[in-house]
């Protein structure tokens, strides 16, 4: 492959994957769950690219629909249109097609309601209406204005009205939005999802930090729940939550499923044509796997949990991609199919001529032995009968039925609905009339105040998220919260917590913090950080006032903490200092507190919490763990914030560094320097000269001779990197050389060069002058005449591609010295044709799996597979579903060519020179986190940084160039099947995807070390866990270290989080021999084994256990694989793995 491919991008059309369509197209080719059938309701010409559907009143179905997606050919007008569909027969398939609007640019949301139809527009939300009958519109109104349009699937999309008559819509992650209303402007930057009340212009967000959210769902009780095109993918939308990709926010709520394929369209079912054990499930679409999924939605404390069933739809048609999901009149399930090979933007040319723009279906799925719903007659109905629909068990007609009430005189209205409520004596009947109260924006106070102490907790948490919705409205709001944080329900504590945020009072957040004296869980600690954090404003002040710290209680005095430690925030410091020089810190809480002290604090926080670590007497800080741990804390505010504690630190330095303890004594070198203590040299020196020194220590010592800078420390760099006998020493010297000599290291560099063999001995060597301002020039001229390995020479340039340094002297050099000819590489479309064909034809994809998780190309490292892998690429488990064979190989053999969205480089040039590049994570006013290509968060501070740019990506080129032809077209293969229905597609079953593996040992050394691992203690060094990926089935290779017979003991530990408790059988294959294993520390026996699995059955609390797994090894025991599963119904759980252990 070597000097063969890459250059411009040329699209190709191939014969295989081109798109056609056949309007009758047989739904057999749609797999349904056992029971339904799937018909075809309605396709082209009738409709084109459907985007997203609703049904109205009458029954019709109204489609979003878009020719010109992705991007309008230059010079085009605009035509997309909103299509209107109808079954006038009854026979379940659309028969009469209308055009309401056209002339549309790219309608990606639409919502009936208000005597026309809700459009999402470009920056604009539209009303669309027909005044004059004739089924078209003819009158538009701007609703809404001022949303982003950075991205075309970004902007404002998937309008659903709410159980409370808000109209709920979303944004992406690359859209900014400025959004002005009676009430003020309103600004959301990123994804989320906005509620609107047109009666009033309200408009509010409702979460945050959504990366691509084309799906939105409501339960019985009003509860949210989202999809995201994210791996994090199905979300509970706690009220305000600050989602995983939310600007610059650090305080985040995960979502309920993890490591899962990304989402699009959701519907709750809520429908007498589905069995009851379909009844409160969430169904959403995995448009790249061609599948319609289904979720369990259980109860969890304050939140829920989610739990994958089988699909209700699967095809391996690559054209079928489902995008929305909803409950029709009829109570049958119709699903939107986009029907394109091609998907998106994020990986193929917008004008891909493979892009498909004609076609598109919408199919019924139905129930074989079910009756449909009857479909109510809304247009007739009288307000009496509207409200009898609030019975009815199809939520569609309850929404509708409420929103028809919109369309009566509003007095009669309120007559009737409030002689409706009066007679039902189910209180989940009166929460529909209250929420009909809200659709009417009408304020019902008697119906809420009885709903607030329902005896079912799930209307009493809905009755609060009403309540805060008229908070401006009801007086004594705060008063009518104060029994709600006392419930006995964490979800209606949650909700009141998050209710008494809009308060901004700080009677309400003091109210707030008594849910402390509740058990709590992730969601209700959540909404009391957020809603600490956000009512700051009103708080704060009197606790940085020391005479309001003097007369805290113990009790208020804890809730106060719990406040200040979730600010994180440099304005907590003093209070905190306060706190715990009064002794009012719960010990429980005091390594939060100090930790927080030293990250945050001033200097004469620090102080304070250098005294502590020093004191022999301190209370506070009992382990050497503790004080390392805020000592590196400490090192981070001087990097960071360029701040240290007050007075002499010589002292305090010089008895951290006659510590016995390695980790104090590696902190105590780093501080020195970063503090300046020049007293201190001299004993940073010969820690970095010391051959006696543990490595940790020696290598601390190192960097610090670079932070002290100056000619002394270069002049003692100089000698370790001439004379050192370690490597890493060695090189961590030339590292540090670099910024303050790089011709003088450039001189020691080469010759290492020069000897190396192979790239992976150059490697850090080229590193160490691409991370330096100067480095590149002075490696340049310090090759010279010098001659190296043409390996070592391709690694150089190929390093240069991907550290953001612009360098054509260094590429110069070094193809010089390599002997190298013209680096520049071509790709024909015969020759990317001819590739794409005998991958197809010839790759094999069990063995391309083997070739990705090989070490040295770094795939794992960089990528992750269903939750195994970095992060510092994109992920790779739908890839094959999404991305044809021909980006593939051009990604893998030109990475800079296409480079999705969200993973372009940054490169950062600070003060100092030095060279920092990764893909941008988090970006706040003081500092930017990068993840490096070491899949590594490197921190750099606001004010440290002089120079920043974009860049491409941080794959190398020439990554492949080491694999035989049949190898790469393996690789290939292997890629284009994720995803996919088959052996590397989707699957539900329960594995562990990554183990941590210790060994092999001797039998004496895995005694040794086995009872201080039974107890979780860390493996002493060297010996450290390996985090070690599985095959996408969820085996793990063990083959190699069964090839020394000397060493037959290898251990193997995996967590089991535990989310909903109950019992479980774990699963071991092909342990069935010589194995022991134990369950948080105690020994388990298998409940049956059959000579190729063993089975342990357990009955298993909430939380995360830890599975420790002993194997005595042999040639036979190749792979190893754990599996876990249910045996109460209830009962979930989920492998983890933790990275630290």
């Amino acid at each position: 492959m070597t000097g063969m491919i890459a250059l411009p991008i040329v699209s190709i059309l191939l014969a295989s994957l081109s798109a056609t369509a056949d309007a009758d197209a047989p739904s057999h080719e749609i797999e349904a769950a056992e029971g339904f059938e799937v018909e075809l309701f309605a396709a082209d010409p009738n409709i084109a690219k459907p985007i997203q559907m609703t049904f109205d009143d009458q029954g019709r179905l109204w489609v979003a629909t878009s020719r010109s997606y992705p991007q309008l050919e230059p010079g085009a007008e605009p035509n997309d249109q909103i299509y209107v569909l109808e079954d006038t027969d009854g026979d379940g398939k659309a028969d009469k097609s209308t055009v309401f609007a056209d002339g549309l640019l790219m309608p990606t949301g639409i919502a009936v309601g208000d005597g026309g139809v809700y459009v999402g527009h470009s920056t604009e939300v539209l009303h669309l209406s027909d005044t004059d009958g004739d089924g078209k519109a003819d009158r538009t109104r701007v609703v809404l204005s001022g949303f982003g349009t950075e991205d075309t699937h970004h902007l404002v999309h998937t309008f659903r009205w709410g159980p409370g008559g808000a109209l709920h819509f979303a944004q992406s992650i690359y859209i900014h939005s400025h959004v002005e209303t009676p009430w003020g402007v309103h600004r959301l930057n990123g994804g989320g999802f906005w509620m609107y009340r047109p009666g009033s212009h309200r408009l509010d967000v409702l979460v945050r930090g959504m990366v691509n959210s084309w799906g939105i769902a409501f339960d019985n009780a009003g509860q949210a729940f989202g999809v995201d095109n994210d791996h994090d993918s199905v979300k509970y939308f706690l009220p305000g939550a600050r989602l995983r990709f939310t600007p610059g926010e650090k305080l985040i709520l995960q979502g309920l499923v993890s490591d899962k394929p990304k989402y699009c369209g959701a519907e709750i079912i809520a429908s007498r044509h589905f069995p009851d054990d379909w009844q409160g499930d969430l169904i959403t679409c995995d448009f790249r796997a061609h599948r319609v999924c289904r979720y369990k939605l259980t109860e969890d404390g304050a939140g829920f949990a989610a739990k994958e069933l089988e699909p209700l739809l699967s095809s391996e048609d690559i054209t079928f991609r489902p995008i929305d999901v909803k409950l029709g009149p009829d109570g049958a399930l119709y699903v939107c199919d986009w029907y394109n090979p091609i998907i998106n933007h994020g990986e193929v040319d917008f004008r891909d001529p493979r892009r498909d723009k004609t076609h598109g279906r919408i199919w019924r799925v139905v129930r074989k032995d079910r009756e449909l719903a009857p479909k109510p007659d809304f247009a007739n109905a009288s307000i009496d009968e509207l409200l009898t629909l609030q019975t009815s068990p199809e939520k569609w007609s309850r929404l509708e039925a409420r929103r028809a009430l919109l369309d009566h005189p509003r007095e009669d209205v309120r007559k009737d609905l409030g002689a409706w409520v009066a007679k039902q004596s189910d209180d989940l009947l009166k929460l529909r009339g209250l929420w009909t109260y809200q659709t009417l924006e009408e304020v019902e106070l008697p119906l809420l105040e009885s709903l607030l102490d329902s005896k079912n907790p799930e209307v009493r948490a809905a009755a609060v998220r009403v309540l805060s919705d008229w908070h401006d409205r009801v007086p004594e709001t705060l008063k009518l919260l104060t029994k709600r944080v006392g419930d006995d329900h964490p979800r209606v504590r949650m909700e009141a917590v998050r209710a008494l945020a809009k308060l901004q009072r700080r009677e309400a957040t003091k109210l707030a913090l008594t849910a402390l004296d509740q058990p709590t869980d992730r969601f209700l600690d959540y909404a009391l950080k957020l809603t600490s954090r956000e009512t700051a404003p009103h708080w704060l002040p009197t606790l940085q006032d020391p005479s309001t710290i003097a007369g805290l209680s113990p009790e208020s005095a804890r809730h106060w903490t719990f406040a200040l430690l979730a600010l994180d925030h440099p304005s907590a410091a003093g209070p905190l200092l306060q706190l715990w020089r009064k002794g009012l810190i719960p010990p429980e809480d005091l390594p939060n507190v100090l930790s927080s002290l030293s990250k945050h604090g001033g200097p004469s926080h620090l102080r304070a919490i250098l005294d502590e670590i020093v004191s022999s007497e301190s209370e506070s800080v009992t382990t050497d763990a503790q004080r390392a741990q805020l000592l590196a804390t400490l090192a981070s505010a001087s990097k960071l914030r360029r701040v240290k504690p007050d007075g002499d630190l010589s002292k305090a330095l010089t008895g951290l560094l006659g510590s016995p303890e390695a980790n104090l004594r590696k902190q105590a070198c780093l501080l020195a320097a970063l503090w300046n203590v020049e007293a201190l040299w001299p004993r940073v020196r010969d820690l970095a000269a010391s051959s006696d020194a543990k490595p940790a220590v020696t290598a601390a010592a190192i960097e610090a001779l670079g932070v002290y800078g100056g000619k002394r420390s270069a002049g003692e760099l100089e000698k370790i990197v001439a004379t050192s006998t370690k490597p890493q020493d060695r090189l961590a010297a030339l590292r540090a050389l670099v910024p303050l000599a790089p011709k003088n290291a450039a001189r020691l560099a080469v010759p290492l060069l020069t000897k190396a063999t192979n790239a992976a001995e150059a490697k850090p060597v080229f590193e160490a002058f691409l991370s330096h301002r100067r480095g590149p020039a002075a490696l340049a001229e310090g090759l010279g005449g010098n001659i190296l390995g043409e390996e070592v020479a391709r690694e150089g340039i190929n390093l240069v591609s991907v550290s953001g340094q612009v360098a054509p002297g260094l590429v110069g050099a070094l193809t010089k010295a390599g002997s190298l000819p013209d680096t520049a590489r071509t790709l024909s479309k015969e020759q990317l044709a001819k590739l794409v064909a005998q991958a197809r034809r010839q790759g094999n994809p069990h063995r391309g799996q083997k070739i990705y998780q090989r070490e040295k190309l770094n795939c794992v490292k960089c990528h992750a597979i269903r939750g195994t892998g970095g992060k510092v690429g994109p992920d790779l488990t739908t890839i094959g579903a999404s991305a044809p064979l021909d980006y593939l190989i051009e990604s893998l053999l030109l990475p800079g060519a296409k480079v999705k969205e969200n993973y372009h480089s940054m490169t950062i040039v600070t003060a100092d020179g030095d060279i920092v590049t990764g893909i941008p994570v988090r970006k706040t006013n003081d500092q930017v986190v990068l993840r490096n290509g070491e899949d590594k968060l490197i921190t750099i501070a606001t004010a440290d940084i002089d120079e920043s740019k974009l860049g491409g990506s941080l794959m190398p080129v020439g990554l492949t160039d080491s694999l035989q032809p049949q190898e790469f077209l393996d690789l290939v293969r292997y890629l284009g099947e994720l995803g996919k229905p088959g052996p590397f597609g989707p699957t539900e079953q329960l594995t562990a995807r990554t183990w941590r593996l210790l060994g092999p040992f001797t039998k004496q050394v895995g005694d040794e070390l086995q009872s201080g691992l039974i107890a979780g203690a860390t493996p002493p060094p060297p010996r450290a866990w390996r985090p070690t990926s599985v095959t996408n089935a969820g085996w793990v290779s063990i083959r190699n270290f069964a090839l020394n017979p000397d060493r037959p003991v290898l251990y193997g530990s995996v967590d089991v989080d535990v989310t909903k408790p109950g019992k479980f059988a774990l699963a071991l294959e092909p342990i069935a021999g010589p194995a022991t294993v134990w369950l948080d520390g105690k020994p388990i026996a298998a409940s049956q084994s059959d000579g190729k699995e063993s089975t342990y059955n357990v009955e298993l609390s909430k939380g995360v256990h830890r599975l420790l797994v002993r194997m005595d090894l042999h040639p036979e025991l190749r792979f190893l694989k754990a599996r876990g599963f249910p045996l109460d119904p209830d009962a979930e759980l989920r492998f983890t793995i933790d990275a630290e252990r």
